[in-house]
């Protein structure tokens, strides 16, 4: 699936899909796939490379499992945004080199991240801002070129068992009105 004006992969009003072990790349719409309006499903196991707007985006109510996916080099946005209300799960991910930040939670935005690995970003790993909230739990974040998670603008995410290492500014930067919780992690 490559190179659509619109979404690559697009689920909306309440559809419940499986999207398994596709090589979604170079769109030039809003997102490779996109899941919104009360949307669920499963989106596993894809490659998910090089979109122009981001690589998954999750809004408006939809609640997907994301787990064991490739999400990588978007060149103008997020790897993953979880935004307006998306909630739902993100599992054993790998989501790198994007240009924006590896994942990024918004405006009511509630996802649970367990197990991801999100590194070598040209911003920061994870972003929680404008109302992001969200649950952190024993990911790996490491080698991004801004904060490994930045907590800002009335966020307030709970972080739980994550190693955040080795980025190229603050492990957690804690400002602006950003709230949280932080339990447990280990950060260097």
């Amino acid at each position: 699936v490559y190179g659509n004006a619109g979404c690559g992969v697009r689920s909306d009003s309440g559809a419940n899909g499986l999207f398994r072990a596709n090589y979604v790349h170079e769109g030039r719409g809003r997102a490779g796939i996109a899941f919104e309006g009360s949307a669920v499903g499963r989106c596993e196991d894809n490659r998910v490379v090089g979109n122009a707007g981001c690589g998954i985006e999750i809004t408006t109510a939809a609640k997907p499992h994301v787990v064991g996916n490739s999400v990588s080099g978007s060149p103008d946005g997020y790897g993953i945004h979880i935004h307006s209300g998306g909630e739902g799960v993100l599992e054993g991910n790998e989501i790198f080199e994007n240009a924006l930040a590896g994942v990024c939670t918004e405006t009511t935005g509630n996802p649970r991240m367990i197990k991801n690995k999100v590194h070598d970003g040209l911003g920061c790993g994870v972003s929680c801002m404008s109302g992001g909230l969200g649950l952190l739990e024993q990911n790996e974040i490491w080698g991004n070129a801004g904060p490994g998670v930045d907590i800002t603008t009335g966020a307030c995410p709970s972080l739980r068992r994550n190693i955040i290492r080795n980025g190229k500014d603050s492990g957690v930067f804690i400002h602006d009105s950003g709230e949280g919780s932080l339990e447990e992690n280990d950060v260097f």
